[in-house]
């Protein structure tokens, strides 16, 4: 018995420290599990504007993800800006309610307008502005149909990739951004092009995350980052137990 607590505690170990790895650079957690606050431990909390409400998740959990109305809900990130990260990766669930025909519509950007990743003008696809635009990082996307997607957006400098439900769709080299303004969900300054739909599970790092590391992001569960600390003691408590137990 002793050999198998002690197997499977280190089992647990070594998958919660690579998971513990992959969350490192994690710079804001949105769960939207009624509540706008940071829930990575950095106190980068959203301020809502508009009338945000919360709504069904991609699982049909009730108040797990957070609706914007398309005319003027949004949430401003006042501590981050987009021109602070050499490296970005922004990662999140949403479920777009629009008409393909509607104009553009933020998924993220930024309050002076030169940082916006969401749905093109009058078209199905999918645009980036990293300092210059990119209208077409994805063409002909089923992005806009109505059910829940994953996107993840990774800057390296001057190279922009974006990913749709966890295949890499696009890249760009000519990206330079000089977003000063802070960041926005669901508004982009120019114009005021807010989004229409439901956004979940937003997540910010200040580093590239790999394929491999997106695909392992797009399955986690919104409360794991809030427990992984206590997860990891519980699991060494359990490991030096096994080992007491196993070594008389």
């Amino acid at each position: 018995m002793a050999k198998i607590s002690l197997f499977f505690a280190c089992f647990l170990l070594i998958n919660t420290s690579a998971f513990g790895a992959l969350l490192d650079g994690l710079q804001v957690h949105y769960t939207f599990d009624q509540t706008l606050n940071d829930s990575s431990g950095n106190n980068n909390d959203g301020v809502a504007f508009g009338g945000p409400t919360f709504s069904a998740d991609k699982d049909g959990n009730a108040n797990s993800a957070v609706s914007l109305d398309g005319l003027n809900d949004h949430i401003d990130v006042a501590s981050l800006t987009r021109n602070s990260f050499s490296q970005l990766t922004i990662t999140t669930w949403f479920r777009y309610t629009g008409a393909t025909t509607d104009a553009f519509r933020t998924i993220i950007g930024s309050s002076n307008g030169d940082f916006f990743v969401g749905k093109n003008t009058g078209d199905t696809r999918f645009g980036v502005q990293d300092g210059p635009y990119n209208p077409s990082m994805i063409t002909g996307s089923d992005a806009w149909d109505g059910e829940w997607h994953f996107i993840a957006y990774v800057a390296n400098g001057n190279n922009g990739t974006l990913f749709l439900d966890g295949v890499t769709i696009s890249g760009n080299s000519s990206f330079n951004s000089t977003a000063g303004g802070f960041l926005n969900i669901g508004k982009e300054i120019d114009n005021n092009h807010y989004f229409k739909g439901d956004v979940d599970d937003m997540r910010i790092f200040d580093r590239v995350l790999s394929n491999d590391e997106i695909l392992q992001v797009q399955v986690l569960n919104s409360t794991v980052p809030e427990l992984n600390s206590a997860l990891l003691f519980f699991i060494s408590m359990l490991v030096a137990s096994g080992y007491r137990k196993f070594s008389k």
